[in-house]
């Protein structure tokens, strides 16, 4: 599941990009949060190919949410929003997890003969795949994901 999903959402501008905690008057937020992410972050990654597979990609993913409910108190707006993403992610996420059984082994099964770019492009078209207009439908997300095994 692609980050544009979560983009698209108006509830979701908290998470767009880095938070600008010295323009917030957060001066506490570097030394809670050590690893900030963001969706724009997440974006660009995905869109240099960047991402080695789908089990990095949701680290950064599961970042985003885990962070925003680190710093916010429970019941707070953002903390809300960031499981009810979370919670989002989580059943779509599956979807990757379940069609692809490890898109990380085949990974790991040819580091010694295979291109991890050429995984990285499979793994950045099956998350495409998946935000595109058949996203509801997982007959054609199987397919397209038969199709970027081969």
């Amino acid at each position: 599941m692609g980050v544009g999903i979560f983009q698209s959402k108006p509830e979701a501008v908290a998470f767009l990009e880095p938070v600008d905690w010295k323009g917030l008057g957060l001066p506490d937020y570097p030394k809670i949060i050590k690893y900030p992410m963001d969706l724009g972050t997440v974006e660009t990654k995905l869109t240099r190919n960047l991402y080695a597979d789908a089990y990095e990609y949701a680290e950064d993913m599961r970042k985003i949410w885990s962070n925003a409910k680190t710093y916010n108190q429970p019941g707070s707006g953002i903390y809300m929003i960031a499981e009810t993403f979370s919670k989002q992610f989580e059943q779509k996420f599956a979807r990757i997890a379940k069609s692809d059984k490890g898109l990380k082994r085949k990974r790991d099964d040819k580091t010694k003969g295979g291109s991890k770019q050429e995984d990285r492009v499979r793994f950045t078209e099956l998350v495409k795949c998946l935000t595109s207009d058949h996203r509801n439908n997982p007959d054609t997300t199987a397919s397209m994901y038969r199709h970027l095994s081969m």
